[in-house]
């Protein structure tokens, strides 16, 4: 979990084919900052991992009756 950060945001990734090296650049949220404040900065590391697919873009499942169903 030490590594897992969470409400964090890449907006830019590019790859150096001269060094071999991906530059991310990474949003995140200002630490003690008002809400909806954020920050960005840069790293460079040899590997990128994309983690991105159905648990970012879920949605409900079509399900009659779902809204109305008050039970737990």
């Amino acid at each position: 979990m030490r590594y897992i950060k969470l409400r964090h945001e890449v907006v830019h990734a590019r790859y150096a084919e001269a060094t071999g090296k991906w530059h991310v650049r990474t949003r995140r949220p200002k630490l003690n900052g008002a809400e909806g404040e954020f920050e960005e900065f840069e790293d460079v590391s040899d590997v990128l991992l994309t983690a991105f697919g159905a648990t970012s873009r879920w949605k409900w499942p079509e399900i009659e009756g779902m809204k109305e169903f008050n039970g737990e």
